[in-house]
Parts: structure tokens; C-alpha cells; sequence
């Protein structure tokens, strides 16, 4: 029905949520079935990635994890943004509510939405792939990163410095750690903590390591530097 844009999904909910509202037959089919139009679909997807997460989880229980009918109607209300609200991220609840409240979702803001909710569904599905692939050099190789900040200017040739990190944390990460105070550091600043990080993760004892644009300094005693000399 709808000219083809609903075939084997559900038409009571899919058909309420890809009807046009500016097509007077996409209205009137909806009417003959009795079918009323969806105007917001606000969806949490199932938390795969905190599932595989968890130590010692099976195979079995991370697959009944990987939502499809979320994805599905998300998809479809982000195709249909004109008409319909799609909302995938909890943070932008009390925005909506405001601006729902103040008139001001227009045309814009719903086209927003809808690029957030793709974005997310391909992070999501990403993620499900990398986990299923069992093949060193897979033939397609999709990249599911969070960006994080801008960086402060720093003296470096990129002009912009991203961060971006992967869903799954590593062992060592300084950007899975919590700035507890101070001002927001810069990009040669993360760097050199990210190779400290990296360094230090390579001993059992107790190690200390500096860095400085990326080059890690090892400080010899006195006497043996002397020795050396001498």
C-alpha cells in the first residue's frame, strides 16, 4: 500500500508512520484501513553493545540482543521527518519538550533528528557486524566512532583536531577517562597521555613514564651517566 512504501512490514503502524500527509490518496488509504497516522516514534534500541560488554556472555544471549523492530520503525520516521518526530537519544528529550512547547520544531530541526537516528542505526548495526565477523580482512570494513570534542588549538599542522573514539572501549584509553577538573586539554595534550597510557600498559611493576610530543624520555641515575662519560 501507499504507492509501494509499505509491503511486508505492518501497515497499521508502518503505514501510520510513511503515510505523506500532503498526498491526499496516501490519506485516504489510511482512512479506508482505518489506520490513524503516526506523528512521534521515540525508540531505545536493545543495548547490544552493553551486552556483549558484559564478561563472559554467550554468543546466544548477545544475538537476542540486536533489536529489529526498533530499527524499523525508527528508519521509517526518519524517512517520513516531514510529518514525523523521529527521537532515538534520551538527552534530546527536554529539548523536544521545549520546543514542542514553543512551537519551534520546524523543518530543520526534524531534518536533524532524522540524519541522528540513521546515524545511530549505522553505528548500530556496525557494531553488530564487527562482532559477528570472524575474518581478519572482511571484504567491507565499516567504521562505528563517536565524536567527542573539537580540541583546543594546539601546535600542530591540523588545523581541527577531532576526537573520535570506538563504541567498545580498549583496556587502556584516555578517552574513556573522566576529566575531574581543570581546563579542556589540548590535542598534543591527549596524544601524549594516549602514548603514556600505551607505554605504561607494557609493564607489571610499578612504572613512570613522561612524554613529550609523542617521545617517551627515560632519566638515567647520576652515577651511571657519569659512568658513562668517564
Amino acid at each position: 500500500m501507499l504507492d509501494g512504501r509499505v509491503k511486508t512490514l505492518h501497515p497499521r503502524v508502518h503505514a501510520g508512520l510513511l503515510a505523506r500527509r500532503d498526498l491526499p490518496e496516501h490519506m485516504a488509504k489510511l482512512s479506508e484501513f482505518n489506520i490513524t497516522p503516526i506523528d512521534m516514534v521515540v525508540v531505545n534500541l536493545y543495548p547490544f553493545k552493553t551486552t556483549i560488554q558484559k564478561p563472559g556472555v554467550s554468543q546466544a544471549e548477545a544475538i537476542e540482543n540486536i533489536d529489529i523492530g526498533g530499527p524499523s520503525m525508527l528508519r521509517s520516521a526518519a524517512k517520513n521527518f516531514s510529518a514525523v518526530l523521529p527521537i532515538v537519544d534520551p538527552n534530546d528529550y527536554d529539548v523536544i519538550i521545549n520546543k514542542l512547547q514553543a512551537g519551534e520544531v520546524d523543518t530543520t530541526y526534524r531534518q536533524l533528528l532524522a540524519a541522528k537516528v540513521f546515524q545511530h542505526t549505522a553505528s548500530y548495526d556496525a557494531l553488530i557486524a564487527d562482532y559477528l565477523t570472524t575474518s581478519e580482512f572482511p571484504d567491507k570494513l565499516t567504521l562505528h566512532m563517536k565524536s567527542l570534542m573539537i580540541c583546543v588549538m594546539a601546535k600542530t599542522l591540523i588545523k581541527r583536531p577531532l576526537l573520535i573514539r570506538l563504541p567498545c572501549p580498549e583496556t587502556y584509553s584516555v578517552l574513556h577517562a573522566d576529566i575531574l577538573h581543570g581546563k579542556q586539554l589540548s590535542y598534543n595534550n591527549i596524544r601524549d597521555a594516549d602514548a603514556a597510557l600505551r607505554i605504561i600498559a607494557e609493564f607489571k611493576e610499578t612504572t613512570v613514564v613522561t612524554v613529550k610530543h609523542m617521545k617517551s624520555c627515560r632519566y638515567r641515575p647520576r652515577a651511571d651517566i657519569r659512568g658513562s662519560l668517564g
